[in-house]
């Protein structure tokens, strides 16, 4: 029954801040989230998540409680600015077909380095 609930709160941070975005509202809402130590069936015995330092999720709570009031105060004062550069270079090493295409069999390794990576919703009004 958490969802119902998650989704009420979604929709005041949009009320309260209407640029923000659902990678937005998903940060918040995590940040702001009361964390709940895990047990299994009711045992009191402290999940193997708890023992990870910094962990902020669990199979059975997920991220936490929700803190509706934080989580909306944070989405009115939040203004992250995200950029994207465009400037993107591929380089081919395997044939490449007539119709662009690649074809990579048994043994073909692909590697893909992504650096810095930022972006940002446009706003042309």
């Amino acid at each position: 029954m958490a969802t119902p609930g998650a989704a009420g709160v979604g929709a005041l941070m949009l009320q309260a801040n209407p640029n923000l975005s659902p990678f937005d509202i998903r940060n918040i809402m995590q940040e702001t989230a009361t964390y709940r130590q895990c047990h299994y069936m009711g045992a009191n015995e402290p999940c193997a998540e708890d023992l990870i330092p910094k962990n902020r999720q669990n199979n059975v709570y997920g991220h936490g409680h929700v803190n509706s009031l934080e989580a909306v105060l944070e989405a009115a004062e939040y203004n992250q600015q995200y950029t994207f550069n465009s400037n993107l270079t591929l380089m081919v090493t395997e044939t490449m077909l007539t119709n662009g295409n690649v074809v990579m069999g048994p043994g073909s390794v692909m590697e893909i380095e992504i650096r810095k990576v930022s972006i940002r919703p446009m706003d042309e009004q």
